[in-house]
């Protein structure tokens, strides 16, 4: 989450040619995402659409980053292994939020799982 909300700052920064093309294709879902912050009532359902999104430009952030070390490091190895380092632990570290986030949601919203567990287990009869 963090990477894709510091995704525009990243691709400003960056030397990428098409860095205005890539900004326009990250700015609305932030916006969105700002619009709904400010709202009272929040659904997920309401928000769910601007996942993909988020993944995209943490993806993004994460690439350009990546570009970014082994430009200003060509030839020093132990910078390389940190960068590594680094873009590994932060992949590791989003899996198990998501991971954990899964789990909560299913802990605490499994109201139609259980309604199929019980239809599963019932015996049909003949008419």
């Amino acid at each position: 989450f963090g990477l894709s909300l510091i995704s525009p700052l990243v691709i400003l920064v960056s030397r990428e040619k098409e860095k205005w093309q890539m900004l326009l294709f990250v700015l609305p879902h932030i916006i969105q995402l700002g619009l709904f912050t400010m709202l009272e009532h929040k659904e997920e359902r309401f928000v769910s659409m601007i996942y993909p999104m988020l993944c995209l430009s943490a993806a993004l952030s994460v690439s350009l980053v990546w570009k970014g070390i082994n430009l200003y490091v060509r030839n020093s190895r132990i910078a390389k292994s940190i960068a590594k380092v680094v873009v590994i632990s932060a992949l590791l570290v989003t899996a198990v939020i998501a991971i954990s986030r899964s789990f909560a949601l299913y802990k605490n919203y499994r109201a139609p799982q259980e309604i199929f567990r019980y239809v599963n287990s019932m015996e049909e009869k003949p008419l």
